[in-house]
């Protein structure tokens, strides 16, 4: 997948698009415009559309060499008014459970959380990343948790923090610019990611990116990084000095300071337009006590964070390139020089730069920005997918909800909460009755395949799925509904009758929908022959291969009650009834064609065809009693009876049987022998004692 990752520095801005290839990051294109005025100082935005103006241009330069377009950049702030703060989580388990990256994330997030909820800070700060600094599984340190199983992990990290007015004015200058914040970290969470492996970090080393306008420095010992610190002075400081001491514009003084080492002789023209010839060591002289003063505020930090003179330093960015300034480190750091290193995009085996022009120490943090964007390394935006896009949520000060999340994507609350449906109001007997539709559903949410609501928390890494809220409906009330009947039982079942009932002056049915408005009226009692009326008939009707057949069945007589009796709606009222049982052989006629046989000299008539019967496509035998409404389909089968036949019309147990023989007209037989009319049977047989 293809990134956009932009370094809004002090002096330049770089844009990088690229990919990330089996953990190889594999550098596209790359666009580096400086500001036209200085419109940042110190590392800090002051002009804000000036910023997004050039940051226009530079995505814009990249989509037209690529032919992407891009919606959001992953940035990396400096560490001007850094505040750093240690925070810890667990997560315990009731059984043994596997950790997942996921729950690695999370449990950072936790870890995070809990160093927000420690910050004591009379501004209000951001978090805008952070680095673990160790973790432990049942209590023993580990490199990494994931892919163990463990009843408890623990996570201790260092969060860092910066001024709102920071984040914001990098989220509005890339908004200004038509883009979204994609991945934001600091930008020595960055650098230490990309130049310092978790191998590495047992090694006290340090980190030192020395910008135009803040030199930014990251501690790693024992495992873990220690620390973080920015100093307000960098490159900008030399270039301020060159200025003074020469009368040039900045960019002049800018240009100068980049071509010391490279020149002996500099030909430049002072703000008065006159021509000026330096010579690179008088320049250096000059400067001098501006290196050392920077360098000196380097090494007392460093050494305040560390305790002690690291191992070594890796040093990157432009500003640290003017000659002398590694010397002077080593030298404040006791160091040998071969201890301080400035490192180039060319020496890193994780970047390939195919562009060819990410050439110098100052492209290693925009490089940093690009990996820290594809590894999602150090940001404590909350990255998550919203109905399959990834999206981001921010900032990571407070727990967010599902709701924070959508607003923030710029959807609105009608997008995901129901509309109730409006009441029904209508008079029964009299009597105002209020009919309410229900509310609706609010859109589904699921996080992670389980279901959730707009406030449950979101989480980094979750998969969020928000469906289409469901508006209220009104449920159709029929007069049934309202109405109550004469409950009628009878035989164990029971049977509604509903009386009479007028709507709007008019006759009406228990069916009808009650609308709005409506006046229903029905009587307070009914007489008890009304009701038997009412009752299905006494008789009922079946169909014979397409024939209709009416049959008389029952008749209704109230227990305890007269005919001429009334009950009110609501009662019950119990019934006798006489029936008469119809089955089937009732209805269908037997076929009477026989054949006569002899059996052990008795003549013994037997059936040649056979009526099959079916109801509803199932086959019934003739004793199947007959229901209302019931379908009957009949089909004649004409076969010649077996010897077993005729065993069955007689009183013979086979299962008793001890041996036999039978003889059909003299000859011998077995059970499934075919019988013909006048056929002789003899069948002799010794029953088992």
């Amino acid at each position: 997948m293809k990134r956009l990752s932009i370094d809004v520095g002090t002096r330049t801005i770089v844009g990088i698009c690229s990919e990330l290839e089996d953990g190889r990051l594999r550098v596209l294109e790359a666009v580096t415009m400086e500001h036209e005025e200085r419109a940042m100082l110190d590392g800090a935005i002051h002009d804000i559309d000036k910023v997004a103006k050039v940051v226009r241009r530079v995505k814009e330069s990249i989509e037209s060499r690529t032919g992407e377009t891009f919606e959001s950049a992953d940035v990396a702030l400096a560490g001007r008014f850094l505040q750093t703060v240690v925070g810890e989580a667990v997560l315990r388990f009731d059984r043994l459970t596997e950790i997942t990256d996921h729950l690695v994330k999370h449990l950072e997030a936790l870890a995070t959380r809990d160093a927000v909820s420690r910050l004591k800070s009379e501004r209000e700060m951001y978090c805008v990343g952070y680095s673990p600094l160790f973790y432990t599984i049942d209590g023993e340190w580990v490199k990494n948790p994931a892919g163990h199983r463990v009843s408890e992990v623990y996570a201790k990290v260092m969060a860092t923090f910066l001024p709102r007015q920071t984040v914001d004015s990098m989220v509005l200058a890339l908004k200004k610019a038509g883009l979204h914040v994609g991945h934001l970290t600091l930008e020595p969470i960055a650098v230490l990611e990309l130049l310092v492996p978790q191998d590495l970090r047992l090694l006290n080393l340090v980190i030192l990116d020395v910008g135009a306008g803040t030199s930014d420095i990251a501690v790693s010992r024992d495992g873990m990084v220690i620390g973080y610190a920015m100093i307000p002075s960098a490159g900008d400081e030399i270039t301020e000095k060159i200025c003074k001491e020469y009368l040039l514009d900045f960019p002049t003084a800018e240009l100068v300071k980049r071509e010391l080492g490279k020149k002996e002789l500099i030909m430049v023209k002072d703000v008065l337009g006159f021509d000026v010839e330096l010579k690179s060591t008088e320049v250096l002289r000059t400067i001098r006590p501006v290196v050392e003063e920077i360098v000196s505020d380097v090494a007392e930090e460093i050494v305040s964070l560390n305790g002690k003179p690291p191992a070594a330093v890796l040093v990157v960015g432009g500003g640290a390139k003017v000659p002398g300034f590694i010397e002077a480190l080593s030298s404040m750091l006791n160091l040998p020089q071969n201890r301080v290193s400035l490192r180039t995009v060319e020496t890193l085996s994780a970047v390939e730069d195919l562009t060819g022009n990410l050439q110098g120490s100052e492209y290693i943090t925009p490089v940093a920005i690009a990996m820290a964007g594809h590894s999602s390394v150090g940001g404590v935006f909350i990255s998550v997918t919203l109905n399959g896009k990834p999206v981001q949520l921010l900032p990571l000060g407070e727990k967010r909800t599902v709701l924070d999340l959508l607003i923030q994507n710029g959807y609105n609350l009608g997008d995901f909460i129901a509309r109730p449906a409006p009441s029904i109001v209508y008079e029964l007997n009299g009597e105002m009755r209020i009919h309410k539709g229900s509310r609706g559903k609010d859109a589904p949410v699921y996080i992670n395949g389980k279901e959730a609501s707009l406030r449950s928390f979101v989480e980094h890494g979750d998969e969020i799925v928000v469906g289409s809220p469901e508006d209220g409906e009104i449920k159709p009330l029929r007069i049934k509904d309202v109405v109550p009947p004469v409950v009628v039982e009878y035989e164990g079942k029971t049977r509604e009758f509903y009386p009479p009932v007028m709507v709007n002056g008019s006759s009406g049915d228990p069916d009808m929908v009650i609308e709005d408005s409506m006046k229903i009226e029905y009587p307070r009692v009914i007489r008890v022959k009304d009701v038997l009326k009412g009752l299905p008939g006494s008789r009922m009707d079946v169909w014979i291969d397409g024939q209709n057949v009416t049959l008389e069945v029952e008749e209704y007589h109230p227990v305890n009650k007269d005919v001429e009796d009334v009950v009110e709606p609501g009662e019950r009222l119990v019934v006798a009834v006489k029936r008469k049982e119809w089955r089937v052989k009732d209805l269908v006629e037997l076929p009477d064609e026989t054949i006569t046989v002899v059996f052990n000299g008795e003549s013994v008539e037997l059936p040649v065809t056979k009526v099959v019967i079916s109801s509803n496509g199932d086959t019934i035998d003739m004793d199947t009693p007959v229901e209302d409404g019931m379908v009957l389909e009949t089909r004649l089968e004409r076969r010649l009876p077996l010897v077993v036949d005729l065993l069955a019309r007689r009183t013979i147990d086979l299962s008793k049987v001890k041996d036999y023989r039978i003889l059909v007209n003299g000859e011998p037989a077995e059970f499934t022998k075919t019988l013909n009319d006048g056929d002789e049977v003899i069948f002799e047989y010794m029953e088992s004692v």
